[in-house]
């Protein structure tokens, strides 16, 4: 009899296996796409991946409001492509719902060539939107996030008392209404801790603001968690706005709150692009000036003209990209960072800086030179240790940078005969009204 009951066990287990779902204790584990999709009929569930899962073949249904806890158990989802024209709240779920607390969890979970397009706002890879949840150890290896709306960003579009804590990305994020960020478009009080962003932040509109952090800050008064707090992250790659989009800045584009329930408070953070065009601040903008605004020891190794440094100002102390990977300057300048602990690591220093422990190598930095329309009719060559631009159209820039993609200068040109004296193998951009054209020029 027992060994009848034995096989009738194995029997039904395997055949919840093949549906994609199998409860074990207080989890339901996850197998396969039919599984992911499964979690629909119990957004209050406990639900952990038991391997990596592939969406491709068919573009993915957002999952509803959740307020359950989503445990990748180290996993990947690979694949995922969502385009969704006339709803806002778009990701992998629209939205982590408001319980009160911060008992919706999302953790330890990856995402491999995630392509997330929404015609509304509020749109990320994890979620549209969250009330307070906490993402931990969750991480994107590649993809785009793509908005025609405020709200944009890798991980979640639109956060109220969210909690980020050991969370990166490599995805680029490209909104067309403003509030555009590398990690999270809109922050409604929260807190991101020990994470970063590696990637391009574009924000095409004639509004403010991308960060490489966070897009906007906003006050608190619908959030559980009534302060905005980020410390210990750091961003790469590049901020832009284009076509009138303004304020590009190194960790948060805008914080235009001035107010004592409000505060945002910005610690042991870097900013480490290679370019913030056009220049917001290299580490935050304090629209209002507002005292309730805070840098606490951060950094910036961006280059550039900047007018407020220092580690307790908006545009941080200068660091140099040898610093950026040079582990002693850390345990002596920024020693809240733990390379080292008996309770277990958090980064580790590697030729690329530092890196989250377990942490995928980066991907190559995206460079400043965005090519959108070649038809520029200037002319750049190099003669005797010069540069010249020729046949520029009026009102142009020119700007240089070395094949890193690190700007090394930018002029507003006048003349249709201009010259530079920069060295080494360069890349010359020059844009004029409606036009653009980007030179490879080896300088002598």
């Amino acid at each position: 009899m027992k060994k009848k009951n034995y096989s009738m066990l194995k029997s039904a287990l395997v055949a919840f296996m093949f549906l994609g779902t199998f409860a074990l204790g207080a989890q339901t584990h996850i197998t396969d796409r039919a599984g992911l999709e499964a979690i629909a009929n119990d957004l209050t569930g406990s639900y952990i991946l038991d391997n990596d899962i592939d969406l491709s073949g068919a573009d993915w249904v957002p999952l509803g409001a959740f307020s359950g806890t989503l445990d990748g158990n180290g996993h990947k989802i690979l694949n995922m492509t969502i385009n969704v024209a006339d709803n806002g709240e778009v990701g992998f779920f629209t939205k982590i719902d408001y319980g009160g607390d911060n008992s919706m969890t999302v953790k330890n979970l990856g995402f491999v060539n995630a392509n997330v397009t929404c015609g509304k706002q509020n749109v990320g890879i994890i979620a549209g939107k969250t009330g307070p949840a906490t993402f931990d150890n969750c991480w994107v290896e590649s993809g785009k996030v793509t908005g025609a709306d405020w709200g944009v960003g890798s991980l979640v579009g639109n956060a109220y008392g969210i909690t980020i804590t050991k969370c990166y990305s490599y995805a680029d994020v490209y909104g067309k209404a403003g509030h555009v960020g590398g990690l999270v478009g809109d922050l409604n009080g929260g807190k991101i801790e020990d994470s970063n962003y590696w990637g391009r932040v574009t924000n095409d509109s004639g509004a403010p603001a991308s960060g490489g952090i966070v897009g906007w800050v906003h006050d608190t008064t619908w959030s559980p968690l009534k302060e905005n707090d980020i410390s210990r992250c750091y961003a790469r790659g590049i901020v832009e706005g284009i076509n009138g989009g303004w304020a590009a800045t190194g960790i948060v584009g805008i914080d235009d709150v001035d107010d004592a329930n409000s505060p945002l408070t910005v610690t042991d953070c870097i900013a480490a692009q290679s370019s913030l065009t056009p220049v917001g601040n290299r580490v935050l903008v304090n629209f209002k000036g507002s005292q309730y605004i805070k840098v606490v020891n951060s950094y910036g190794t961006t280059p550039g003209n900047w007018q407020d440094v220092g580690a307790e100002k908006q545009d941080g102390a200068d660091m140099t990209e040898e610093q950026f990977r040079d582990q002693t300057f850390y345990d002596n300048n920024l020693p809240n960072w733990i390379f080292e602990s008996f309770d277990g690591n958090v980064w580790e220093m590697t030729n690329d800086g530092p890196l989250l422990v377990g942490q995928i190598a980066p991907p190559t930095l995206p460079t400043a030179i965005r090519r959108l329309k070649e038809n520029s009719n200037a002319k750049v060559y190099s003669s005797n240790g010069k540069i010249y631009v020729k046949g520029a159209e009026g009102n142009s820039t020119v700007r240089i940078y070395d094949v890193t993609g690190r700007l090394i200068e930018e002029k507003a040109i006048k003349s249709d005969n201009e010259i530079f004296e920069n060295k080494g193998l360069l890349i010359i951009e020059v844009v004029s009204p409606g036009a653009r054209g980007t030179y490879k020029v080896l300088n002598r």
